[in-house]
């Protein structure tokens, strides 16, 4: 990826996290610091508490990228962070986690190389997604109503490099393998 990537992990207060969480937070930490030594400057990494500051970034994450924080179970209701998202090239992608598997140090940097391989242009094919805006909320907190087209960016994602592009200009972004273009009545 030209300029490198960079690891974002957004994680909640060591304090806050569950306690089977512990182990799974020391893997990913030798992962980041296995991956800068490996990368030779090309990785780069961020850890940030979104509750910090009264809660400004987790407002932001749930906006940009609809994430929110998780809970461990019935037993344990009490919501915590645990998000990573890899950026470079201009994008952004969620590091996928394993479901079902061990979460050690492997996984973490499999995770990693796996998102890292959807921000390298000619490295997946890439397909450019026109949707129309996000319908708006008709009261705080309630989900919009209408398609978002969530499920089918990320089936298209687990093969696929997906990046939303905007026709306003004319132009379909140059590095586009395929255009997809979903309920085209409002383009000009």
């Amino acid at each position: 990826v030209p300029g490198g990537v960079t690891l974002h992990a957004y994680l909640s207060d060591e304090s806050k996290l569950p306690q089977g969480l512990a182990p799974v937070h020391d893997a990913l930490m030798k992962a980041i610091d296995a991956e800068k030594v490996a990368a030779a400057g090309k990785f780069s990494y961020s850890i940030e508490d979104p509750e910090a500051n009264g809660g400004a970034l987790a407002h932001k994450l749930e906006k940009e990228y609809g994430l929110r924080p998780q809970v461990a179970g019935l037993m344990n209701p009490h919501p915590f962070w645990f998000s990573l998202r890899l950026s470079g090239g201009g994008h952004s992608v969620p590091v996928t986690l394993p479901q079902g598997g061990g979460l050690d140090e492997a996984a973490f940097k499999r995770a990693i190389l796996t998102a890292a391989k959807h921000l390298a242009p000619g490295f997946l094919h890439t397909i450019a997604l026109v949707t129309p805006p996000a319908p708006k909320q008709m009261y705080p907190g309630m989900q919009p109503q209408g398609p978002q087209y969530t499920r089918l960016k990320a089936q298209l994602g687990k093969d696929a490099r997906v990046i939303d592009a905007k026709l306003s200009s004319g132009h379909v972004p140059a590095d586009t393998d395929v255009l997809m273009v979903m309920d085209p009545t409002n383009l000009g």
